[in-house]
């Protein structure tokens, strides 16, 4: 059977319609951020596309694969655990047995019947956490039992995990490393700045001194008699400038944080202040990894103590060539110290991570000894750097790159242009095909075509043919994408009304 007028003028507008859906779907599918499910975050995606949401037995299947892995005496039992969103404890062995607990006595069974060899109880019993139940709060997780080892599952990796007096845990990521799991973003945030692996060729130690050069070279030299990157020296006040000419590369300053500026102390003269905003601005400007090591007093790595000891920051040297973040504080904590990481969002592009020390108490299972082993290892530190001029840093402040957008920096094709721009230059190209027709009778009237009388061999000819070509699919068909599609389907619904109706 023949189509009628109606039907055609139907079908014809179906296709722009169906070429739109195409394009945003491939939009979602090839953008670096989206779901498994790529779909807008700002859509929400139904039920029946996104599938089952994830719940506490999965969870508690993820904690109870990594039984078998976890690190110390094989022959101590190991238990999974759970927390639920109403309060109770799920637990389970390697062997796949569950068991609920809602009531302190039925908390106290758990290790009775899922691990029967266990003579103590939970003190015989090595608890390992689900990475949600760290959330589950302070009134929640203090019914955990006091006597058994904690550790939590987090992205396939066991952490050894200790309390603290405010009923939250706090994982030792390093021996010299820890966070304390507060907030969901903020901790998961944490873990991925952390293992960040580090490019010892992008990682910049500068020493502020009057007088230095105001810019820096693009990458690092390299100090043979050192094994590593030498110091860039840097005037202290064109710091902020010099940040600029090393995008996308480590800085690493010593200083005193003091309010809202940095204090130094060059090779001679008095103390210096910087404007730490500057810094930080300069800092998101470039995409810059700046880490602030704190120190009292600031003095410059590469100049000379009052006994001609070359200055250095301890650990340093040795930290730049670690794997990851954590690696390298980790390194600077010198093992006699544990630091504690807090970060928090700084604009969608930044991230403030602080390492500052915690007490011995939380950060050793030794109690008074190991407090005693940080305080003269505090000491000692003191009293050695005015010797040899090592400088023991503090605490560690840094302004980081976000997860998100380094995330987005590695999956741009044009490092100039970010990937959203690209996405959306793709989706009006797409969009443009649909309504070619319209966008090729407004191009002939912007540029007509050639003619070959105009050009005296035909190399030239067919050069400005290819030209026009090239600029009508890269440049005008983009942008005159929608006016066209727009217009054509308002042409397409004005011929559908007309039609007679059969």
């Amino acid at each position: 059977m023949p189509r009628t007028p109606t039907s055609t003028s139907r079908s014809a507008m179906r296709r722009p319609i169906l070429a739109l859906a195409a394009a945003l779907a491939l939009l979602t599918a090839s953008s670096p951020t989206a779901h498994a499910v790529t779909w807008p975050s700002w859509l929400a995606a139904p039920s029946w596309l996104t599938g089952p949401q994830p719940y506490a037995a999965a969870d508690l299947a993820s904690a109870a694969s990594t039984l078998r892995a976890l690190p110390g005496n094989a022959s101590t039992p190991a238990i999974a655990a759970h927390a639920t969103p109403e309060g109770h404890w799920l637990f389970a062995n390697a062997s796949g047995e569950a068991f609920t607990a809602g009531t302190p006595a039925e908390l106290k069974r758990a290790p009775t019947i899922l691990a029967p060899e266990a003579k103590d109880g939970f003190a015989g019993v090595r608890l390992v956490l689900s990475r949600d139940s760290l959330f589950a709060g302070p009134a929640v997780l203090k019914d955990l039992p006091a006597t058994a080892a904690l550790y939590v599952a987090a992205d396939g990796v066991i952490l050894e995990a200790r309390r603290t007096p405010r009923n939250t845990l706090l994982l030792m990521i390093r021996p010299g490393v820890s966070v304390e799991a507060t907030g969901k973003p903020d901790f998961l945030e944490a873990l991925a700045q952390l293992r960040r692996p580090l490019d010892a060729a992008r990682m910049r130690i500068l020493a502020a001194s009057p007088g230095a050069p105001a810019s820096l070279p693009a990458s690092p030299k390299f100090d043979t008699s050192q094994g590593g990157a030498s110091i860039d020296a840097v005037d202290p006040d064109r710091l902020a400038e010099a940040l600029a000419s090393i995008p996308r590369q480590t800085a690493i300053i010593t200083a005193r944080l003091d309010g809202a500026n940095l204090a130094i102390l060059p090779p001679s003269g008095p103390e210096r202040t910087i404007s730490l905003s500057a810094l930080n601005a300069a800092a998101l400007a470039a995409d810059v990894d700046l880490l602030i090591l704190h120190a009292d007093p600031p003095r410059q790595p590469g100049g000379r103590n009052w006994l001609w000891q070359r200055i250095q920051v301890s650990g340093l040297e040795h930290a730049t060539k670690r794997g990851t973040l954590a690696d390298f504080l980790d390194q600077l904590a010198g093992g006699n110290t544990v630091f504690a990481i807090t970060v928090t969002a700084d604009g969608d592009a930044r991230t403030r991570l602080t390492a500052q020390p915690i007490p011995a108490s939380i950060a050793t299972t030794e109690g008074v000894t190991g407090w005693i082993k940080q305080a003269a290892g505090t000491v000692s530190n003191a009293v050695t750097g005015q010797v040899t001029g090592a400088v023991q840093p503090a605490a560690i402040h840094a302004s980081l790159v976000s997860s998100t957008r380094r995330s987005e920096l590695s999956h741009r094709l044009i490092p100039a242009l970010p990937t959203s721009a690209i996405s959306l230059y793709v989706l009006a190209s797409i969009l443009g095909l649909t309504a070619l027709p319209q966008a090729l009778r407004w191009w002939r009237q912007l540029w007509p075509h050639e003619v070959r009388a105009d050009y005296t061999n035909p190399r030239g000819y067919t050069l400005a043919r290819a030209f026009r070509a090239v600029a009508f699919l890269t440049v005008f068909l983009p942008l005159a994408a929608i006016p066209a599609l727009l217009t054509r389907l308002l042409s397409l619904a004005t011929r559908n009304k007309r039609a007679p109706v059969r």
